[in-house]
């Protein structure tokens, strides 16, 4: 190798690595970002379902409240506690439950 041949490298390495170190954290960024983005969507879709779902067993709680309520005012005691119970069963923590 000639001294030439050495100062050239010197060059490369004080130009062109440089730029092609800042391109690969860029690129390094960009496809951590978007792993990123992904993993955010996928947990947004995760809540967005389990909100779903705490919403329809809601409803369902307020419809076996709603039966019970019907019930009781046809004097049908015994089925209105049923339901009334059941309503319990599937939602325990919630207060306005024990109302009824």
């Amino acid at each position: 190798k000639t001294y030439q041949d050495y100062g050239q490298w010197d060059k490369f390495v004080a130009k062109d690595l440089d730029k092609m170190i800042e391109e690969f954290d860029e690129s390094d960024r960009q496809e951590q970002e978007e792993k990123h983005r992904a993993k955010l969507a996928e947990e947004r879709k995760k809540i967005e379902e389990k909100e779903q779902e705490i919403m329809r067993a809601r409803e369902e709680s307020d419809r076996i409240k709603d039966e019970g309520n019907k019930l009781l005012m046809a004097g049908d005691y015994e089925s209105a506690i049923t339901k009334y119970t059941r309503r319990l069963e599937r939602n325990p923590k919630k207060a306005i439950s024990f109302a009824n």
